[in-house]
């Protein structure tokens, strides 16, 4: 695995033969013989390390961090959106397609071809999604529902019912329970037996999620 290594040998304090503690970023580093290997848990703190699965103090003072993106400490986090007009057609379920990334951690949202987010790692994940709806062609007391779908399947929805013609922003929130190779969508339920437009603008129609743990 790649290594990043942090010079803390100024910070060192002795406390024994071949036993040293110390402090990086507040995160305080369990005393351990020089050369040998600490897992991650016995870092003192609530916030995790990115990407490390372990540490090691070397013989010459420098602490070496292992990198491993399969450890808890590896959150990745996405954010995507619209760039311009998606038309939803008439009386259908149709998946929003989110074409640019904000961010992607680790290249898991695919914005060019499925428009989905696969996971690559085990683990819990938070989701949040918004399309906003504009007025072509709405009617009143129109039923039009957001979804998220889990490998094809519905997993957590809402609905929206109109109140009047105007314009209108739908969302869904959730936490899933994810393996690697699972994919999560957006969809839009359109009842409507006309076509209506998911406004494209980064600020209203937009997907979002990260690794909780």
């Amino acid at each position: 695995m790649p290594e990043e290594k942090m010079d803390i040998s100024p910070s060192l304090d002795k406390v024994q033969p071949n036993t040293f503690s110390a402090s990086v970023d507040s995160i305080n580093i369990i005393p351990a013989s020089s050369g040998s290997t600490v897992p991650n848990r016995q870092f003192q703190s609530p916030n995790y390390i990115k990407g490390v699965s372990g540490w090691r103090l070397g013989n010459d003072g420098v602490v070496e961090f292992n990198e491993d993106k399969s450890t808890l400490s590896y959150l990745s986090r996405f954010r995507v959106h619209r760039t311009a007009d998606q038309t939803i057609g008439a009386s259908s379920v149709v998946k929003i397609q989110y074409n640019l990334e904000t961010f992607d951690s680790d290249a898991e949202f695919d914005s060019s071809t499925n428009y989905r987010f696969v996971v690559e790692n085990d683990g819990t994940y938070f989701f949040h999604t918004q399309v906003h709806i504009d007025t072509t062609n709405l009617t009143d007391q129109a039923e039009i529902g957001l979804i998220i779908r889990k490998n094809g399947s519905n997993i957590s929805s809402t609905t929206h019912r109109t109140s009047g013609t105007g314009a209108f922003s739908i969302q869904v929130t959730d936490i899933l329970s994810l393996v690697a190779t699972d994919y999560i969508e957006v969809f839009v339920n359109n009842t409507i037996a006309a076509s209506i437009t998911a406004y494209g603008d980064q600020g209203l129609t937009h997907f979002e999620g990260f690794r909780v743990f």
